[in-house]
């Protein structure tokens, strides 16, 4: 999780932070490439222009995993143009309260049904 103002690199240098991050990137990479089968979906939530290196992992991941299993989700008020263009990027124009409360919602529903 990345807040407004911190430094990507900075933040995931201590203490190690960087060598965790980079160990589950490559063991969701090596499940995707073990099995074809499976999905990954990457949200992004509030990472406008002002939030580049929240945008910049997420990217890194899809151009890393493909389209073919790999989704983002950008939920920002003002979406980036040309972001529903690019394959494997959803932008979605919602509040990240909002969008939260929704997703919410629809996994408690989800979960409800597969109970039935």
């Amino acid at each position: 999780v990345l807040l407004f103002g911190e430094d990507y690199a900075s933040r995931h240098e201590a203490g190690g932070q960087a060598e965790e991050w980079a160990a589950w990137k490559q063991r969701v990479l090596d499940a995707l490439a073990a099995d074809r089968s499976k999905r990954l979906v990457v949200i992004e939530i509030g990472a406008g222009t002002a939030v580049p290196s929240v945008r910049d992992a997420g990217e890194s991941l899809l151009r890393r995993a493909g389209s073919r299993q790999c989704t983002l989700v950008r939920i920002n008020p003002t979406p980036m143009l040309g972001d529903n263009t690019t394959d494997g990027v959803l932008s979605i124009k919602w509040g990240a309260e909002a969008a939260i409360a929704h997703i919410n919602e629809c996994v408690r529903k989800l979960a409800r049904e597969s109970v039935d």
